[in-house]
């Protein structure tokens, strides 16, 4: 199913056959994929999130007036943003986590720092909703403060994680498994000198 091609940088998958398989191992944490599936992806998931919140952001301000003030328009951020976060999240953040594991399997690295990844992501995102709303009500500039320095670990992590997703493929049989080791129906043909027992 999936186009492969062996070479020095690792098994090459096409974008709609990475999407499929995205989605196939959206709760797939376990075995390897290459950077052209990763990266084919990420861009699609991208893609897809920006058109969830940009329809968010439509939806939720097409209601809000030239005079609206600060407060109404903190409101619809709350209101319409904050679900289709969440949206985004279950449909594109939990299949882009799981292959961002296998990315990392695949080139040998633990999986956990891309959950620390998302982890941050959570976090940082959550404080900065509160951090909206406490302004908007008190100006707490302490958890501001607070928040700007997550935001700072966050993106100190996001370099070190998209570091690691840029490396090459690591070759042969790694502590994940073998090359382009997939789930079901997109698991590759054995190698020509494999031999069943």
């Amino acid at each position: 199913l999936l186009h492969r091609s062996l070479s020095t940088q690792g098994i090459t998958v096409k974008f709609g056959n990475a999407v499929v398989s995205g989605y196939k191992n959206a709760l797939t944490f376990s075995g390897r994929a290459s950077r052209s599936e990763y990266w084919w992806f990420a861009l699609f998931s991208a893609l897809l999130g920006a058109l969830i919140a940009i329809g968010a952001i439509i939806y939720g301000f097409s209601g809000l007036t030239a005079r609206a003030t600060e407060q109404e328009v903190i409101d619809a951020v709350l209101r319409f943003f904050v679900p289709a976060l969440a949206v985004i999240w279950v449909v594109v953040g939990l299949p882009l986590v799981a292959a961002g594991f296998r990315r990392l399997h695949d080139m040998g690295q633990s999986g956990i720092w891309y959950g620390l990844l998302a982890g941050a992501q959570i976090l940082t995102t959550i404080t900065g909703f509160v951090t909206i709303k406490a302004n908007s009500s008190s100006g707490n500039a302490s958890f501001a403060l607070g928040t700007g320095f997550a935001g700072v670990a966050f993106n100190v992590l996001q370099l070190v994680v998209l570091v690691m997703t840029l490396m090459p493929s690591q070759q042969g049989i790694n502590r994940f498994g073998a090359p382009g080791d997939y789930v079901g129906d997109d698991a590759p043909p054995p190698p020509d000198n494999f031999r069943a027992v």
